[in-house]
């Protein structure tokens, strides 16, 4: 978040967790996703998500995404075109867990256009970056 104020006068950071890392110059909103985001469009939104499915023991909403890891994707993509520009874009990182290929179908089928435009190997895991534009 530091980083894009290099770039832009305002950068929001969102996250339920209200003990989230904040950032000197970054407006922090505890939020749901965009439940308390003002009614703003942005040209970019960055969206680290949560991918591990139900199970036992997990309880950080960090990593939780749901029963079957790719809901609150799947609850963020169904927000996110009423706060992106039209050529805005989102940045979306998430696992080789959330099931890509649900994750495709679902942006597929409500039309954005997207693209996987890095993956990293960390230990046990991809992690993946897609470029998602309307």
């Amino acid at each position: 978040a530091k980083e894009a104020l290099k770039y832009t006068k305002t950068v929001y950071a969102a996250d339920i967790n209200p003990d989230a890392v904040r950032v000197e110059g970054v407006e922090f909103i505890e939020s749901d996703l965009f439940s308390n985001i003002p009614k703003i469009q942005f040209d970019l939104i960055l969206f680290n998500a949560p991918y591990l499915p139900d199970d036992d023991g997990i309880e950080d909403l960090a990593l939780y995404g749901g029963k079957e890891g790719y809901e609150t994707i799947f609850r963020f993509l169904s927000q996110a075109k009423g706060f992106l520009k039209p050529a805005g874009k989102i940045l979306l990182i998430l696992s080789s867990f959330s099931k890509q290929d649900k994750i495709n179908k679902f942006l597929t089928k409500n039309n954005w256009n997207f693209e996987e435009i890095d993956k990293v190997h960390i230990s046990f895991e991809d992690i993946i970056l897609y470029e998602i534009k309307r």
